[in-house]
């Protein structure tokens, strides 16, 4: 039931003497989102639902999409994990669009097979492992229906510790 054929969700800001506005398929839309996740209780972020069998995934995305349909919720925001499918499927199912978030580095990056904790985005090469990193998720999502927009970072200006980076 996941094989869906629909054409890539479209979506533009227009501006107009009355100002900004989304428009997403050629509709005004008015973003009512959150940011969404499924772990189960005494789990943590290793969690991933997207690692489970489909027809678990199916039921946990049923009774959570209802409930943000419901509650009036039109996108959710997602990390680079969630299968092209699976967002597809919530559109599908739902008419939740979903907004892709890379955090750019927030957590560290790996360069050339290294893992730096904290990221130093003055350093080239660290820069282009981060962009090298975001062409490839802006190409696995290229063309899947419901995905509207795109979120770079997360909280950035702060370090490991949580306390905010010198400028």
């Amino acid at each position: 039931a996941l094989a869906r054929t629909a054409e890539a969700t479209e979506a533009r800001v227009f501006t107009d003497e009355r100002g900004h506005k989304l428009v997403v398929d050629g509709a005004e839309v008015m973003v009512r989102g959150m940011n969404w996740g499924y772990s189960p209780i005494g789990w943590n972020y290793s969690y991933s639902l997207w690692a489970q069998p489909d027809a678990f995934v199916e039921r946990v995305l049923h009774r959570d999409m209802a409930l943000l349909r419901a509650m009036g919720v039109n996108m959710i925001r997602q990390g680079p994990d969630i299968p092209p499918r699976w967002v597809s499927w919530i559109h599908h199912e739902y008419g939740i669009y979903t907004m892709i978030n890379h955090t750019m580095g927030r957590y560290g990056v790996t360069v050339d097979g290294v893992w730096h904790g904290q990221t130093n985005y003055a350093d080239p090469a660290q820069r282009a492992a981060l962009l090298a990193e975001i062409i490839e998720v802006v190409e696995r999502y290229r063309g899947t229906e419901g995905v509207v927009m795109w979120l770079l970072g997360n909280e950035n200006n702060y370090d490991a510790t949580g306390a905010p980076r010198a400028s």
